[in-house]
């Protein structure tokens, strides 16, 4: 089983790709290479490769996590306020939250090198109520809006809300079930690692359909 999950967690960090491809390749503009949308899929893919690296040469990845939490936190926060017509005010607010819960994190609870376990949540907690919201918010869009970036923003914003709850589960439960059964940690993080394809999956298909006329 543990090799299953290790062939699985690679698998996942080979996919993490495939969003930054389908937007390099079909999302034109002259914008395109400075929308919180690139960014986001582009250090996502720079920070697993990166993680690699800290595992390899210094056997602790928690470094590469604060990076991940506070600017694909902070990314995802700004992608839905792009989407939002009605709650940018709760988007700037959840911006506001994660930016002061990390710099608490930081430099009171831990360090560089230490677990980031409380912002971490404090993402996952924000970034799937802001998602909830933007996808009501989409729902009552006027019919004139163009379906095709709508449903592709559907998406986009549903694979956030897909994988911050999958992440705010795994990591309540992961210490626990970690120490006691073993077994049960590889189960629960191969769901997880689902989830996570399921996320890249909706990410990439609304990248593509916001790209379509």
């Amino acid at each position: 089983m543990s090799n299953l999950a290790l062939y699985s967690y690679y698998l996942v960090q080979a996919i993490s790709f495939l969003p930054l491809f389908i937007y390099l390749k079909w999302q034109k503009g002259c914008n395109f290479f400075f929308t919180p949308l690139f960014l986001y899929v582009s250090i996502n893919f720079i920070l697993i490769l990166t993680s690699n690296f800290f595992e390899i040469f210094y056997k602790n990845t928690f470094p590469i996590f604060h990076i991940s939490t506070i600017s694909l936190g902070a990314l995802m926060i700004l992608i839905l306020r792009s989407f939002s017509s009605k709650n940018k005010a709760y988007c700037n607010l959840g911006l506001f939250l994660l930016i002061t819960i990390y710099l608490i994190d930081f430099f009171i609870f831990g360090g560089f090198w230490e677990n980031n376990y409380i912002s971490n949540i404090a993402m996952n907690i924000i970034v799937s109520a802001m998602s909830v919201m933007v996808i009501f918010d989409l729902i009552n869009l006027e019919d004139d809006v163009i379906p095709n970036q709508l449903e592709g923003k559907f998406f986009i914003v549903m694979s956030f809300f897909v994988y911050n709850s999958s992440t705010f589960f795994f990591s309540l439960i992961e210490h626990k079930i970690r120490t006691e059964l073993s077994s049960l940690f590889y189960v629960s993080y191969l769901s997880y690692l689902f989830l996570e394809l399921v996320h890249y999956a909706l990410l990439s298909f609304g990248i593509w359909k916001s790209a379509q006329k």
